[in-house]
């Protein structure tokens, strides 16, 4: 039975390696941010200012439309060449009492547009205004938000310049999470946004495409809208990554401007987090299959059918899985090959830890004002138990010289286990935050998402999502709460 003992090694090696495909894609994206400035479009480009009518879909958000649609209307963009449409998705507080008073106040530039019938999800929202915005032939580009986005005064020119390259159809901005007294959950968020949007977004421009136009901040040419049919796509949660996937695949290009910068108000809780991250988490499970006949091929499409495309897709989306597959390949290992278990486990953390160190330092240097104000967040972001095994791996060698830690080899051997099983432990223990939050037990809540890691409760969160997919549960449009946030000056 020699050679099943060795095929189990095989595969267990193959399970350990492929595990880390999450960490090689954080790495490389953070590697490659930088050559985005030096690999770009804009020798095709130059000063555009085309007619824009802006879409704010609005379901009782009294408290921050006014600010927002303020902020929009006082954007650095000539006033008539710009245009406010919000459409009230049968609001019940006074979210239509606000869009009729910006009408009164500015007629010429604001209209106001009712559902009777709503909670059928931003697509079906939106859709209510866009074909006549299209129709009504004024308009040469749509830009898509959310009513409590505030956008800088010089974000829209920023973004309206792309379009004057015709391969380019879409443009996204760079949003952060901009409330101005963030609780803890808003930090970790702020971070992940630094590093998923300033960092990330930045290398897929120099990959040439994009895997998501944010749903806060999304410019579409009325081309390239006419060329998708003119309606905004409603059969996944994920309509925004749907229709960045589509114009990609209509021939034209979608593209990030790092400059264009909003603040948006994103969940103050682990329970709000836990909603809208499962809502997002199902979309794209259900986009993965539904363009199922696109990974992997370049023969379909050369940018999106790429091997890097697929690798941090796929990397991100089966995060949890890969993480259970490297645990159970190094357990595994452990027990069949020694020797090898223990060098896997120190290519496992030391490629952690390089990834961490190479994205903090990215995130620092993309956006060193907002980073600032949630360096804690971005220091524990691994988790105590991960920065504790990166730790012992980097520093083991020099500790060994001095006889520290002196273990016996059963103590060896079990700190060996625990360290190949966290993988998959650390996602299983992240399950019990947000129900010690809802408990109203916060404190214990922050502590299991310190030790286990952000990233381990969105781990934990993505097998929820998938769970909920698979089990064919009801689709519910969640909505976040919405708080009034500074305006950007």
């Amino acid at each position: 039975m020699e050679w099943l003992s060795e095929l189990l090694v095989l595969l267990a090696t193959m399970a350990a390696l492929v595990g880390l495909a999450p960490v090689v894609a954080g790495c490389f994206q953070a590697l490659v941010t930088g050559y985005s400035v030096i690999r770009t479009h804009l020798h095709r480009t130059g000063r555009y200012l085309p007619r824009i009518t802006i879409l704010i879909p609005a379901w009782n958000e009294e408290l921050v439309l006014e600010p927002a649609s303020l902020g929009l209307l006082a954007l650095d963009y000539p006033e008539d060449r710009l245009r406010l449409v919000i459409i009230d998705d049968a609001s019940t507080d006074d979210t239509p009492v606000v869009a009729r008073s910006l009408v009164e106040r500015f007629p010429d530039r604001v209209v106001h547009l009712r559902r009777e019938k709503g909670g059928q999800g931003k697509a079906a929202t939106l859709n209510h205004a866009l074909e006549r915005v299209i129709e009504d032939g004024w308009s040469q580009a749509v830009m898509i938000t959310d009513a409590d986005v505030q956008f800088a005064p010089d974000a829209l020119k920023l973004m309206a310049r792309h379009l004057a390259d015709p391969e380019v159809g879409a443009v996204t901005a760079y949003i952060q999470e901009g409330t101005a007294r963030p609780t803890w959950v808003q930090r970790y968020v702020r971070f992940e946004y630094v590093t998923a949007s300033a960092c990330s977004r930045r290398a897929q421009n120099y990959l040439g495409w994009l895997a998501c136009l944010s749903g806060g901040a999304q410019l579409h040419s009325v081309e390239n809208l006419r060329t998708l049919g003119g309606y905004i796509r409603h059969q996944t949660f994920a309509e925004d990554t749907h229709m960045t996937l589509l114009t990609q695949l209509a021939g034209r290009r979608a593209v990030f401007e790092p400059g264009a910068l909003c603040h948006a108000h994103e969940p103050d809780t682990l329970q709000e987090l836990w909603k809208q991250r499962k809502r997002w988490q199902r979309g794209n499970y259900q986009l993965s299959w539904m363009f199922r006949w696109l990974w992997l091929r370049p023969s379909v499409n050369p940018m999106l059918g790429s091997f890097n495309m697929a690798l941090v897709w796929f990397s991100v989306l089966l995060t949890p899985a890969l993480m259970f597959l490297t645990s159970a390949g190094l357990v595994t290992l452990q027990v069949l090959a020694p020797m090898v278990s223990v060098a896997l486990f120190k290519i496992t953390w030391l490629l952690s830890g390089l990834t961490y160190l190479v994205t903090t330092l990215v995130a620092w240097a993309a956006d060193p004002k907002a980073t600032r104000t949630c360096w804690f967040e971005g220091l524990a972001f691994p988790g105590i138990i991960s920065l504790a095994l990166i730790t012992m791996v980097f520093l083991g060698p020099i500790l060994a010289q001095f006889g520290i830690p002196d273990l016996t080899e059963p103590e060896m051997q079990g700190l060996l286990l625990a360290g190949n099983l966290w993988l998959a432990g650390g996602v299983v223990l992240a399950f019990a935050a947000q129900p010690l939050e809802k408990a109203g037990l916060p404190r214990l809540a922050f502590l299991v998402v310190l030790i286990t890691g952000y990233g381990a409760y969105l781990a934990a969160n993505s097998l929820a999502a998938l769970w909920s997919q698979l089990r064919g549960a009801q689709q519910v449009w969640h909505r976040t709460e919405k708080k009034p946030i500074a305006q950007i000056t």
